[in-house]
């Protein structure tokens, strides 16, 4: 295993997983349903704030459309989440209130995590078409961090 918040999957999982069970200070990660959540190798583009607003429209557009589970909730936070640039708050940007902008498998997306230890994320797929953001497909997953 490596040290901070690397993930590990597959047999890597079940294997850690059963030498671990019941050491509460360490866990491991797995990826449930939808899209991987791979290591961000991919830089994140340069967002501007007129950006994340039509990210915001988008996918609040896309969850009113599609309704998946919990899709109301999704939407009052979109909502309601203020602007967070990465010029202005690095640690937190670029990010619509909890949802924050990462690469996944080398594509934008607008993801909500939970806190640690069991993070539940979801989100949605965002891409430029024609100079506008549009949300492509939402996905949602498990991960578990191993602790030190």
């Amino acid at each position: 295993m490596k040290a901070g918040g690397q993930r590990l999957s597959g047999i890597a999982f079940l294997s850690c997983a059963l030498a671990l069970a019941g050491c509460a200070a360490t866990q491991v990660a797995v990826v449930a349903q939808g899209v991987a959540s791979k290591a961000r190798q991919t830089a994140l583009p340069e967002l501007t704030r007129e950006d994340l607003e039509a990210i915001r429209t988008v996918t609040i557009q896309y969850y009113e459309a599609r309704k998946p589970e919990y899709w109301e909730g999704f939407v009052t936070e979109l909502r309601r989440g203020g602007i967070f640039l990465k010029q202005e708050h690095p640690d937190v940007g670029p990010a619509i209130g909890l949802w924050k902008c990462e690469m996944m498998d080398g594509e934008l997306a607008l993801v909500r995590r939970q806190p640690p230890p069991k993070v539940n994320f979801f989100g949605v797929l965002l891409a430029r078409q024609d100079g506008r953001w549009t949300a492509v497909k939402d996905f949602v997953g498990e991960e578990l961090y191993k602790q030190d």
